[in-house]
């Protein structure tokens, strides 16, 4: 069995519980096997409104990274990207010493290194997709499993960097790579 979701651990445990209090329970004397009880009714039910609690207004603490078949999408879900974003603009604020020109270029530098590091999985996957074959976003999205949104900003920016073009057929646009 594999170990990599919250839920499989909330289980394991809650499974573990139950058990070792039922052994516990034929050791203890008469008189405190009454309270025993209460407990062992007790703990699965408040282990249960916990889960609710948390599938409520933290659901996405549920998911591991594994959970999704591109770990960006984990990223996306939790917002750490933006995160990430807002805490490398804070610091950029915070420095001191250095003239405001120099602080845009390694701004630019760094939100550059960023981007590229965040989009550089899906942008593979569609430029592999694109050597073997030309295809409309819709294609090129649903084989690859990536948001047509996002994958119409890929295409976008690597249309911009000259490494794919598209020609319009019909009522959409066929993306090929730039030869």
């Amino acid at each position: 069995m594999r170990v990599s979701n919250p839920l499989t651990i909330i289980s394991i445990f809650a499974g573990l519980a139950e058990i070792m209090a039922t052994t516990a329970l034929l050791k203890l004397p008469i008189e405190l096997q009454g309270i025993f009880i209460y407990f062992v009714m007790g703990f699965p039910t408040l282990l249960v409104i916990l889960f609710f609690i948390v599938l409520v207004f933290k659901n996405k603490a549920l998911y591991a990274p594994s959970d999704f078949t591109n770990q960006e999408h984990y990223l996306e879900l939790n917002d750490l990207k933006r995160s990430i974003e807002t805490n490398v603009s804070a610091a950029f604020d915070s420095i001191e010493g250095v003239s405001a020109d120099e602080k845009i270029r390694l701004r630019k530098h760094v939100d550059s290194s960023l981007q590229s590091s965040f989009r550089s999985t899906r942008r593979e996957q569609i430029l592999n997709y694109l050597e073997e074959k030309s295809g409309t976003t819709k294609e090129i999205c649903e084989i690859t499993g990536i948001h047509p949104s996002y994958g119409s900003l890929i295409l976008k920016n690597l249309e911009d960097e000259d490494a794919v073009k598209k020609k319009k057929e019909g009522r959409s646009y066929i993306w090929s790579l730039n030869a």
